[in-house]
Formats: C-alpha cells, sequence, structure tokens
C-alpha cells in the first residue's frame, strides 16, 4: 500500500510541476508588450524615416534582432545590418549627431510621434534635454525637468 501512495505522490508532484513551469510561458501581468519584430525590411527606408531616434532590439522567442524606427505610419522593424540602417544609426559616415542647445518647458506632447526618446547630457554647447520625434519630422528639445517631459517619458518606458 505505501507503495501506492508513493506513486500517487509523485505522479501529483510531476504533474503540478509541470502545470507551474508551463505559467511561465505565458505573460500574466498587465500591461503592454515590449516591443518585438518578427521580420525586418532591408529594403531602402530611409525617406520614410521620421526624426534620428530609433530603438535596438535583441532577438528573443519569436522576435528577431531588429532596429526600429518611427515612420508618419508607424513603426518600422529594420535590418540592423543592412547599410541604410547603419548609416542611418551613426548619421552617416564622418557626421556628428546634433545637440540641443535650448529646450522648451512648453508642453508640447501633442506634437510628439512614436514611443521613442533620446536623453541628452550636457557637454560643451549642448544643453541636458529630451529629444523627441515630432509629426513635422523634427526633433524636439525638452526640458528633462518638466513635468510633461516627465510624465510622457514615463509612458514611453512602460511600453
Amino acid at each position: 500500500m505505501s507503495v501506492k501512495i508513493l506513486s500517487i505522490t509523485l505522479l501529483l508532484v510531476s504533474m503540478c510541476l509541470c502545470c507551474h513551469s508551463s505559467e511561465g510561458t505565458h505573460r500574466r501581468h498587465p500591461g503592454p508588450f515590449p516591443p518585438c519584430c518578427t521580420a525586418v525590411t532591408k529594403g531602402n527606408m530611409t525617406a520614410d524615416v521620421v526624426g534620428q531616434i530609433y530603438h535596438k532590439l535583441a532577438a528573443r522567442g519569436d522576435c528577431v534582432k531588429a532596429i526600429i524606427f518611427n515612420t508618419k505610419d508607424g513603426k518600422l522593424c529594420a535590418d540592423p545590418d543592412a547599410q541604410w540602417v547603419k548609416d542611418h544609426t551613426r548619421g552617416g559616415p564622418g557626421s556628428k549627431r546634433p545637440c540641443c542647445v535650448n529646450v522648451t518647458k512648453d508642453n508640447v506632447s501633442a506634437d510628439v510621434v512614436g514611443q521613442t526618446y533620446r536623453e541628452q547630457a550636457a557637454r560643451h554647447h549642448c544643453v541636458k534635454a529630451i529629444i523627441f520625434n515630432t509629426k513635422n519630422g523634427k526633433q524636439l528639445c525638452a526640458d528633462p525637468d518638466a513635468q510633461w517631459v516627465k510624465d510622457l517619458t514615463a509612458k514611453m518606458r512602460k511600453v
């Protein structure tokens, strides 16, 4: 009788472990999913890219390694090994990334497009800033201490 009880106990423990380990494969917490690209474009889409802010993604699960750019029509998943992507992410051969020399405190969050931003440290003639892409394809230099900037960047970090 003790062999039967031991066998049943081991069977139940095994079933519990199997069920518990499969729970990790499903997303259980609320909130938006992190960005994921299941395919990338290799064709040159430079003309469609809005601004200079991009997001690097590592391969994980069904997601492939990619660079996400903002376009007027939404996000664009691009092949990080494509030459146009390399040129765009480094600003082209010999070019320097522009910097903000002044910032706005005015709430212009309605003009911001995409879910990415870039932080700029104060150096040389550049001031401390948060840089967003705007609807008109330009970059917006915002005061990192302004409340609307703190709120918007916190919201973007959750995405």
